[in-house]
């Protein structure tokens, strides 16, 4: 009947809402051809029936330093190899190669046609026109070719012009806008002493003689970071930014919400008519938390809810990682596993034993594993490692071996950090974690507080607002700015706290654990 039409067309809208997050967000691993990159936590809004009458997605920890940094035998997200492969298969991208060379990077020119097909559907379902999208993700790939060389006297300089150009052209900026950007970092009147004018031929010159006092030439490696930085972040915010059209299509028109009616009466389109530009008052962080219409399909039918509807929460989450080589990514991924099993044992655990006692029926004694050590050493203020991190990244001139130092320095007697058996404290450390111990090292192209630092410098961020190209404003509308949050006291800062990683990573878990609880079920669907 209708209700049953009405129930396919969401069902559909979903599906075609995770085929979208899955090729922009899963990748080849060592261990699964087609991992989640990503935390996603899905609200369905169910019949009695359970035919689906609304859904709503919220993302977390979506691992941006993978489109910079691929690992030996891993792959970039899917999209980049459906867009290399189908539209551009004889160039060479420096973000889609490994540190090696292998054949198994690469797929198949007739599987990567097919599996575009799939994906420019599935966008269309949303309201995406993928030809734009995908013009935008080639220039972050041309963005990868960007390489430096310093000069005599260890200013950076473009080595090649062709890629800078393929890429400001997608970007919508101007050529010498994006190189500028690249090369030269503009300081605060409060770091006057250390910038340098730009009298220089090695890079294009500030607008205004006042910029030019307060500009500091980039090294080529410093430049490689504002490079990888942009791309980091501009990925970043196409993710945003395609989480919140999947919500948006999957919303049942306001106007159309029944109150007291059964579901069958909820009409629902598949595509919207239209999507509007959100505007920046209504932006999503990095990690996706939901807010205004963009991203609540559940939340926002509010009294309309019918009372026998069933809500089902369902948590997808990385499983526990350890590595031959685990760095910043594997610490966030092993970080939110140690809470969920939190969450866990004093659900099952805990709160039932004490419902039992309470009632007064036998229970067996079950001593639950203790993992606030843990926790505590990993994100309890003021010295646990991820505010060590954002200390270390807010420093100028702070080196990764200090960060390292810093949590000898801090955890050396706990018993649940431990320094590493051969090598220095400044080259890593161990953290035994409820399942196992698990050696964290530094080093690696982008080191832990390049993976930590999310915020791009202001400039950059007024030029992508204004860029001429419309869908990089549209996508920009969401970009990653802090927004208040319910969170615990350990978890606040008294003075102003940059976005970082650290801090999303706090952000995230406590969204996440609230729509756990919140929910009437909710289950966790490890991947690796």
């Amino acid at each position: 009947g209708c209700g049953a039409a009405a129930a396919l067309g969401m069902s559909q809208t979903l599906l075609a809402g995770n085929q979208v997050l899955e090729a922009f967000g899963n990748a080849k691993t060592v261990r699964n051809r087609n991992s989640s990159r990503y935390c996603k936590y899905v609200t369905l809004l169910l019949e009695p029936e359970g035919n689906l009458v609304t859904a709503t997605v919220s993302t977390y920890l979506l691992e941006r330093t993978r489109l910079v940094s691929v690992s030996a035998d891993e792959r970039n997200f899917h999209v980049f190899y459906m867009l290399h492969q189908v539209l551009d298969s004889a160039a060479s991208y420096r973000y889609l190669r490994g540190p090696k060379d292998d054949a198994d990077l690469h797929i198949n020119r007739a599987i990567a046609t097919s599996s575009l097909a799939v994906l420019t559907a599935a966008l269309s379902a949303i309201g995406v026109a993928s030809e734009r999208l995908l013009g935008l993700l080639l220039g972050l790939l041309h963005l990868g070719n960007v390489e430096f060389i310093d000069s005599d006297d260890g200013v950076a300089q473009v080595c090649e012009s062709h890629p800078l150009e393929q890429a400001a052209e997608r970007l919508g900026l101007a050529t010498c806008e994006l190189q500028r950007h690249l090369l030269v970092k503009l300081l605060s009147a409060g770091r006057r002493a250390s910038a340098q004018p730009l009298s220089t031929s090695n890079a294009p010159a500030t607008n205004s003689a006042a910029d030019a006092d307060l500009a500091k030439l980039h090294s080529a490696a410093e430049a490689g970071r504002a490079r990888d930085s942009l791309a980091r972040a501009l990925y970043g915010n196409v993710f945003t930014w395609l989480v919140s059209l999947v919500n948006e299509a999957l919303m049942p028109p306001p106007s159309s919400a029944p109150s007291t009616a059964p579901s069958s009466a909820v009409p629902h389109s598949a595509v919207p008519p239209s999507i509007p530009s959100p505007s920046p008052s209504a932006a999503l962080l990095g990690s996706n938390h939901e807010q205004s219409k963009y991203s609540v399909g559940v939340g926002s039918m509010g009294s309309h809810v019918n009372s026998n509807w069933a809500r089902l929460g369902i948590l997808d989450i990385f499983g526990f990682e350890t590595l031959a080589v685990n760095s910043f990514e594997q610490l966030c991924i092993n970080f939110a596993n140690e809470k969920l099993h939190q969450l866990f044992v004093q659900n099952i655990f805990v709160d039932e034993q004490s419902i039992h006692k309470l009632e007064g029926i036998p229970f067996p004694e079950v001593k639950a594993p203790e993992a606030q050590l843990c926790l505590k050493a990993i994100e309890g203020r003021p010295s646990g490692i991820l505010w060590l991190l954002d200390a270390s990244s807010r420093t100028p001139g702070s080196k990764e071996g200090r960060f390292f130092a810093s949590v000898a320095e801090h955890h050396h007697q706990q018993g649940v950090i431990s320094k590493l058996a051969l090598g220095s404290v400044e080259e890593g450390f161990s953290i035994h974690h409820f399942a196992g111990e698990v050696v964290y090292t530094a080093g690696g192209e982008a080191g832990w507080l390049d993976k930590n630092k999310t915020n791009l410098a202001p400039e950059l961020e007024d030029a992508l607002r204004g860029s001429s190209n419309q869908l990089v404003r549209d996508v920009y509308a969401f970009a990653a700015t802090p927004r208040e949050l319910d969170l615990e006291p350990s978890l606040l800062s008294d003075e102003p706290r940059e976005s970082s990683a650290a801090s999303r990573l706090s952000m995230d878990w406590q969204e996440s654990s609230r729509r756990t609880s919140s929910s009437s079920i909710g289950s966790s669907l490890p991947a690796q």
